[in-house]
């Protein structure tokens, strides 16, 4: 016999498994959280492959986030000058071509693929490894970065500007508390169109190193990737989030050394370190996150994508 608070209860669960993950699902927020245990671990031996590791990408595309955003309007800042800064970093990491190479060649190299032969030839990865793993993919590397800024620039037109230059007209002061206030959700979606770049960046990236596409069709596979599984996706995002979290705790932590007198010239390692290591652990992560959402490999014999052994 049921009860009156049976029905509750059934409507309830489905809500909660959403977020965590049904057993026998593709992907699960217990198994993402224990993939990324296994990536920390793998990246955790110091090295020189961390260099790649402080340009991989983080989840935000702005450099410095939401705070880099709230910063700019408190200086009065102009949108079209935080837009020009935003585009103006990524054509100096594509002209400087070895940020770029470093970042697909990292991701090359932490596919699943890559890391057996590495394991099977008993050593660890190193920065030359990543280097050479770019070869041939690294224009398109460069397209997939400067194409996904341009996309956050067309976002903060879209999303930002309107409300920002409403505000304006109406004769409020761009570093005041009411203008804040009226921007704050218009910055929030901003933020959220922000992350899902982000993550749609980052199966791209995957794509590219395990397939050796172009930029667009490596973008239209992860964007493929993410609204076919879109509840996968976000646990693989939430448990993204709690590594970038974890790396600024590490970050704030490191600079609390600065009041001490003996450990304070470390920081800077120690700050460094830090984002080498994350970044590492990121790519790793994100490599196994598109195999488990489905994305595609040369190993699963589909018509068309690249040999393996190629370039």
């Amino acid at each position: 016999m049921s009860t009156g608070n049976s029905p509750s209860s059934s409507t309830q669960t489905p809500r909660v498994s959403r977020w965590l993950g049904i057993e026998g699902e593709e992907l699960t927020l217990a198994r993402a959280r224990a993939a990324l245990g296994l990536c920390a671990r793998a990246a955790g031996r110091p090295s020189w492959l961390w260099i790649a590791g402080i340009v991989y990408p983080s989840i935000d595309l702005v450099p410095g986030g939401p705070v880099g955003i709230a910063h700019s309007f408190e200086s009065h800042a102009t949108l079209s000058d935080l837009a020009a800064a935003q585009l103006g970093w990524a054509l100096l990491a594509i002209a400087l071509v070895i940020p770029i190479r470093l970042i697909i060649g990292l991701a090359a190299i932490s596919t699943p693929q890559a890391s057996s032969l590495l394991a099977r030839e008993d050593r660890h990865p190193r920065l030359r490894d990543a280097w050479r793993a770019a070869r041939g993919i690294t224009l398109s590397g460069a397209a997939l970065t400067l194409e996904l800024w341009l996309m956050t620039c067309i976002g903060l037109a879209l999303l930002v500007a309107p409300p920002f230059f409403f505000l304006k007209g109406l004769g409020l002061e761009p570093g005041g508390v009411f203008f804040a206030a009226a921007l704050a959700p218009f910055v929030g979606v901003f933020m959220v169109f922000l992350a899902l770049l982000s993550v749609i960046y980052q199966l791209a990236l995957s794509s590219l190193a395990h397939n050796r596409r172009g930029s667009n069709s490596a973008l239209m596979h992860g964007w493929r990737i993410a609204r076919q599984r879109p509840w996968a996706t976000t646990r693989a995002a939430l448990i993204d989030s709690v590594l970038w979290v974890m790396q600024w705790v590490l970050v704030g932590a490191a600079l609390a050394l600065v009041f001490t007198c003996v450990l304070a010239p470390v920081v800077p390692f120690a700050v460094v370190g830090t984002f080498g290591f994350v970044g590492v652990t990121r790519a790793s992560y994100w490599a196994r996150m598109y195999r488990e959402l489905g994305g595609l490999s040369p190993e699963d014999g589909v018509p068309g994508l690249a040999n393996p052994a190629a370039g």
